[in-house]
């Protein structure tokens, strides 16, 4: 039987993380930026718990992105706080990324969490992805 995201990230993946991965700034890339996003998202349950520790090792992306996994993704409805970090992180100002995808997700997250709206960076989001679309 397939062992539950959140307990492989819990018991496996993020201890050994913790224990291996450099702190160092030269590891704070886009491409890994781009996997530690799906990852995050991939841990289900314990995405906040993922997104806190790897956060951290994160950067703007630019090209390509993870909208494609965070879409697919129950995350904008049950966690939207995090989400919108996670977003913001990736995409945030100074971003040459291209963020098709990005309003209708915003959009779910607003649906379950509707004081996120005015929110500065979901504002700047949204203007940023139309510009884009």
């Amino acid at each position: 039987k397939d062992e539950d995201p959140a307990i492989t990230w819990q018991k496996g993946i993020g201890p050994l993380l913790r224990e291996v991965w450099p702190l160092e700034h030269s590891f704070r890339q886009g491409e890994f930026s781009r996997h530690f996003a799906v990852l995050a998202v991939k841990c289900g349950d314990a995405f906040p718990e993922a997104l806190a520790q790897l956060l951290p090792h994160m950067s703007l992306l630019a090209g390509h992105g993870a909208i494609y996994e965070i879409e697919k993704s129950n995350a904008p409805e049950n966690f939207p706080h995090q989400t919108l970090r996670l977003l913001w992180k990736l995409y945030g100002a100074g971003t040459t990324s291209n963020l098709y995808g990005v309003p209708e997700i915003l959009d779910r997250m607003i649906a379950v969490r509707p004081e996120l709206e005015p929110d500065r960076r979901v504002q700047w989001l949204y203007q940023k992805a139309g510009r884009n679309e």
